[in-house]
């Protein structure tokens, strides 16, 4: 199995670390796999894979399966890289590259489950990884959809990693899980999208972008872990540079993620001290009491690929979220009815909900008003 770095993390202000180390060093996981993750909290991408050109170098189909369309799924750890399909039967069977041996000609068909024109579901899939050790089960979920000029088959992952493990003398709670569904557990990228999950508490929730480090329980570990995702292992971070980062007044928490990993702090002073180097800020909270004393809590959420930022050892940078936060009005009409929806947005672009600390936000009014002042009327919305 193949290791590779992904990272530990630090404490806030600390320049040495005194972290202690995982007992063990290698931990083992459990694999499990079921059709429908979600029903355990599991949800990763898909691959969306679209068919192969008739002009490129495809495996012989398996006998008697007539014309099929073929479709190759890139997961590292397959034979040259590849995991072949093919679709035949206008979508109504599947063929799979299960044992990774580069051909089809080998493999059964996998009948349809829901055979709705136009595409349809297959049972759960199981795949066979070559490993160091003998083959390494993986498990996914195949949904093909075609049409008039449109053909594609999506791969979703229905298998992951899961497991108690130690960490500085505390049982922890450990998910893995395989999120760009490409078939391997620790891909780690600047880009989160491209990044695996890992999940490190005493519950195992929640999963964050895998990185250089993993943060539990508030304190910063370096990790290892398989490329299969049969085990990870935790140590001491050591000394690593720091640098400092000036938010906005009344922030409360802000998390930032990035090819190091993914890191949440509680500023103080409005100054976060956390690891140098290139880092997105992925979410923040703020807190203000209005002239009644009453706390409003406002939470935002930064769009998807948000502009990086570049600490370096020692320096500062200051960054712009937070306040202020726009509010706007969109307006639809149909069949002689307005539908008038709200919306909250930061600065930088971040989706932001409103949330009071106790009792129900009042729901929100909109005055509309015409050119010439005829028509004039403040309207409330009702919740329901």
């Amino acid at each position: 199995m193949k290791k590779s770095i992904l990272g530990g993390m630090a404490a806030l202000g600390l320049i040495i670390m005194t972290l202690g180390q995982a007992a063990g060093g290698e931990q083992w996981l459990s694999y499990r796999s079921q059709s429908d993750p979600a029903q355990a909290g599991i949800t990763t991408r898909t691959a969306a894979l679209d068919a192969v050109k008739s002009a490129e170098e495809t495996p012989k189909p398996p006998a008697g399966a007539g014309e099929v369309v073929f479709f190759k799924w890139a997961a590292p750890a397959a034979k040259d890289g590849v995991v072949w399909m093919a679709v035949g039967d206008g979508g109504a069977k599947l063929y799979v590259d299960g044992n990774c041996d580069g051909k089809l000609s080998d493999d059964t068909a996998i009948n349809r489950q829901n055979n709705a024109q136009g595409g349809g579901g297959f049972p759960l899939v199981r795949i066979l990884f070559p490993g160091e050790d003998g083959p390494v089960a993986y498990h996914v979920n195949i949904n093909y959809y075609g049409g008039s000029g449109f053909t594609k088959l999506v791969v979703a992952p229905a298998g992951w990693y899961q497991g108690d493990v130690e960490i500085d003398g505390q049982k922890m709670r450990c998910v893995l899980l395989d999120y760009n569904a490409n078939g391997t557990f620790n891909d780690v990228s600047d880009n989160p999208q491209e990044c695996d999950r890992i999940g490190v508490s005493p519950t195992g929730g929640p999963v964050r972008p895998l990185g250089k480090y993993v943060q539990a329980e508030g304190a910063l570990y370096l990790a290892n872990a398989a490329s299969d995702g049969a085990w990870v292992d935790f140590e001491k971070a050591g000394e690593m540079p720091l640098g400092a980062v000036k938010v906005k007044d009344g922030m409360t928490s802000i998390s930032f993620n990035g090819q190091l990993g993914y890191v949440t702090y509680a500023p103080e002073d409005g100054m976060v001290m956390m690891p140098a180097g290139k880092w997105r800020v992925d979410a923040w909270a703020m807190e203000r009491r209005d002239k009644s004393n009453l706390k409003w809590i406002m939470n935002a959420t930064s769009p998807r690929k948000p502009e990086a930022f570049e600490l370096n050892e020692g320096g500062e940078v200051a960054v712009d979220s937070g306040e202020p936060v726009i509010a706007t009005v969109t307006a639809g009409s149909g069949g002689g009815t307005y539908v008038f929806q709200e919306s909250l947005k930061g600065r930088s672009g971040e989706s932001i909900s409103l949330a009071l600390e106790s009792g129900t936000l009042p729901p929100p009014r909109l005055r509309i008003k015409n050119a010439d002042g005829t028509y004039d009327e403040l309207m409330t919305f009702k919740y329901g």
